[in-house]
């Protein structure tokens, strides 16, 4: 997770936001293959149409906006496209191995003591993973010496320090909101639609942002319009599918 964090954003602070999205998105193609093989999770044509989908729907993310986008000056695409690249791979790993924690260890736990699975497993799995993760973290940065960047970004923050401060945990706040959904869904369903749904929210928020924050030179285009409209046929591919599941279950 620390990992795969810190590739996410050495990728978007050397390339462009666009040219990140597009690579980021290949975490759509790994996902179904380690699922394949770590998880043994079986596709049919719904889950092959949803993830397709998922793949239009983030490439046309490409034409949104990210206000820490480096200048030419600072760019250096190859540095920032491996990046991208490692951490869509690590995402899409890191999804794979919490089902298979799940499947492995969890779910057979409770077998064993005739209780069933819980949401709180949720919460076990990214405790501890948030855990180790923040530690990692906070070592990288001390080893690389990023506190004094720290300091100084907080001190030249425009609102001040403690609006800093209150920004920084909001942040930190609305992670683990999202972690609690993605782990959730491994949970509840698969890593495949766990991706596909952290996937297809991308213009989703895109478009709140332009909404709420009027944001840079960001606006509501064409792109954007498709990417919504694909995104919902995603979730209803994938959803379909799980309904007509549960159906023959019946």
């Amino acid at each position: 997770m620390a990992i795969q964090g810190r590739l996410a954003a050495m990728g978007k602070l050397e390339i462009p936001f666009g040219v990140f999205t597009l690579i980021y998105t290949t975490q759509l193609f790994f996902t179904p293959i380690f699922a394949a093989f770590i998880n043994k999770i079986k596709f049919n044509r719904w889950v092959v149409l949803s993830v397709i989908l998922a793949i239009i729907t983030g490439a046309l993310t490409l034409s949104s906006s990210f206000g820490g986008e480096p200048d030419e000056a600072e760019e250096n695409y190859a540095r920032g496209a491996w990046a991208a690249l490692f951490a869509a791979l690590c995402f899409s790993l890191l999804l794979c191995n919490i089902q298979n924690v799940f499947d492995s260890y969890i779910f057979k736990r409770t077998e064993l003591t005739t209780r069933k699975p819980s949401f709180a497993s949720v919460f076990e799995v990214l405790i501890f993973s948030s855990l180790v993760a923040t530690i990692i973290s906070i070592v990288g940065l001390l080893i690389a010496g990023e506190q004094d960047d720290l300091k100084r970004e907080m001190n030249e923050f425009s609102k001040g320090k403690g609006s800093y401060r209150m920004v920084m945990v909001g942040q930190a706040v609305s992670w683990q909101i999202y972690w609690v959904g993605i782990v959730g869904l491994v949970f509840s369903v698969s890593s495949v639609l766990s991706n596909v749904i952290s996937v297809i929210t991308w213009p989703i928020v895109s478009v709140l942002v332009v909404i709420f924050f009027n944001f840079m030179d960001d606006d509501i285009d064409v792109l954007k319009g498709v990417a919504l409209i694909t995104a919902v046929l995603s979730a209803v591919a994938y959803f379909f599918r799980l309904h007509k599941e549960n159906r023959m279950a019946n």
